[in-house]
């Protein structure tokens, strides 16, 4: 059995704008999606009635547990661990290598390197590269939480971790399900310094934080939605100009259910510490 998300990949799925990334619609064969919505483990998050409360459920945990379907666990190993992921990978870099290569030109020469680094499941494994998954969603909605930003938007804008160069949301939205949940991309309105960027971005617990998050809508503008959905893909390359944010999702009693995965590099692209926070010594904040 095929287990990629990718084998339905083509061509007309893959964008520049704001930023390379990919959008799959049935994105796996309709018998194959149907399983593994119908086995997806909600009742194994742990929470106590939060509100659209952010759940996972890692990769060795699905790998653990007796209860989570063979299916899952295939197909999460298909993804992270054992000798298929070798073959996932390559996959990737398939649709995104010129675009990483020239993102990072500094840590990859050519495409020709990124087929050969050795790849690994898990961090703590001696390796250039690590895949991630887990299984990932958000709790029944009893109170739709005011937006952060005028788009609608909970999760504030930002770029993902600084050594994670492909992110992937795999979507598996419930029929019944109400509107909500869907990620903004966003892009730089002007072009900035480098250092630049990093100041604007960081999230501090200090009263740095107002007065930038205050005007930063005059350096980074919305894009592009994509909407939640059943079966949807949508896979992109990290950098610092990989910005992205998740609107607020209406009252339900379903779970926003989805499978995250990704790869991660040996060390980071980039410092995250800004200039301005290294001499102020600011430590209390992040980036996501």
């Amino acid at each position: 059995m095929n287990l990629s998300l990718l084998q339905n990949f083509k061509a007309n799925n893959f964008f520049l704008d704001p930023f390379p990334h990919i959008v799959i619609e049935n994105a796996l064969p309709e018998k194959l999606y149907n399983e593994l919505s119908e086995t997806y483990p909600t009742n194994k998050f742990n929470y106590t009635n939060q509100n659209n409360a952010i759940l996972s459920i890692n990769f060795e945990e699905i790998q653990k547990d007796n209860e989570i379907s063979d299916l899952w666990k295939n197909f999460a190993l298909f993804h992270q661990g054992g000798h298929e992921s070798e073959n996932f990978c390559p996959q990737v870099f398939d649709i995104f290598a010129k675009n990483i290569v020239d993102t990072f030109p500094n840590f990859f020469k050519n495409k020709e390197e990124l087929y050969n680094l050795k790849v690994a499941p898990l961090e703590k494994d001696n390796a250039d590269i690590f895949l991630f998954s887990y299984l990932s969603c958000n709790s029944p909605v009893t109170k739709k939480s005011p937006p952060i930003k005028s788009n609608g938007s909970v999760l504030d804008i930002h770029p993902d971790s600084p050594n994670k160069f492909i992110s992937a949301l795999f979507y598996m939205k419930d029929k019944n399900d109400t509107a909500g949940g869907d990620l903004i991309l966003h892009n730089w309105r002007v072009n900035l310094p480098f250092f630049l960027k990093k100041i604007i971005l960081a999230k501090r617990k200090n009263f740095l934080n107002n007065i930038i998050k205050k005007f930063q809508f005059l350096f980074i503008g919305d894009r592009k939605k994509i909407q939640y959905s059943s079966n949807t893909l949508v896979m992109w390359l990290g950098s610092i100009d990989a910005l992205h944010s998740v609107t607020a999702r209406e009252v339900t009693k379903n779970f926003r259910k989805s499978f995250t995965l990704g790869i991660s590099y040996k060390r980071n692209f980039w410092d995250p510490f800004s200039i301005i926070d290294k001499v102020l010594h600011f430590k209390n904040y992040k980036f996501f």
